[in-house]
């Protein structure tokens, strides 16, 4: 059973390490965690925000395997997972949810146009609007969006005092929950709130990340324009 130092001394080579990747490293600095592993540079963590999540990093099957023995049947959710772990995980498991996405990245050599709108962070009343208007309800929370919108970086934009698009970053720093009502769209207000984010990110030396399945061509026109690059893939899994 990893000590506590264990555990720190992992934390600290996963924060220091680029080759982890970029969901869990932004998770660890950011949520409680209570539980950490490592075989050679793979590792397996433990860590709270809206759910007890896990996370496994590796490149080698081995050490995979050896990973694999500590997985409990107290481990339900487990976040960001790459295709090819998917099978080592779920040998014995069915899974009762799961999203798969791509990653999308926006490397540092990427020049980012000027916001063409006024806009301003969300702010908690915020949240129940925000909420209500997911496509997703079923796996985040209201208390989810009330701690991304204090904990993490958010931008909305108002016309007439109402909140009409919105983006903000998810507990592992991704960017999400991007929204613009529809009677709004076509305006280029996601472009505006999109690019504002970005550079709030950048300024705090965040490295510009997203999540999407099969994105529309909207979101896929949007990512493109401003230079992002499809990664990997990625899973989100709960185990009953």
């Amino acid at each position: 059973m990893p000590t506590r130092q264990d555990i720190a001394n992992i934390l600290e080579w996963v924060k220091e390490n680029n080759k982890i990747n970029l969901s869990l490293s932004n998770f660890v600095e950011d949520n409680p965690v209570y539980s950490a592993e490592r075989v050679g540079d793979s590792v397996l963590i433990r860590g709270v925000s809206d759910h007890p999540w896990v996370y496994i990093d590796s490149h080698s099957e081995e050490e995979i395997e050896q990973l694999m023995l500590n997985i409990s049947n107290d481990d339900k959710y487990f976040a960001a997972i790459e295709d090819w772990i998917l099978p080592f995980l779920l040998k014995d498991k069915i899974p009762s949810w799961r999203l798969k996405t791509y990653q999308y990245v926006l490397h540092d050599n990427i020049d980012l146009p000027e916001a063409e709108h006024e806009t301003a962070p969300l702010n908690l009343d915020d949240a129940d609007y925000v909420f209500n208007r997911l496509n997703y309800k079923n796996t985040l929370s209201p208390l989810y969006i009330r701690e991304r919108i204090m904990k993490g970086y958010s931008v909305g934009l108002k016309e007439d005092d109402k909140l009409v698009a919105w983006v903000l970053t998810h507990d592992d720093g991704a960017i999400g929950c991007l929204y613009v009502e529809d009677e709004f769209r076509h305006k280029g207000y996601a472009h505006s709130i999109v690019v504002t984010l970005l550079k709030k990110l950048r300024k705090e030396g965040k490295q510009p990340f997203m999540y999407l399945g099969d994105p529309g061509k909207a979101a896929g026109d949007l990512l493109r324009d401003l230079g992002f690059v499809k990664n990997t893939h990625m899973n989100w899994i709960e185990i009953d």
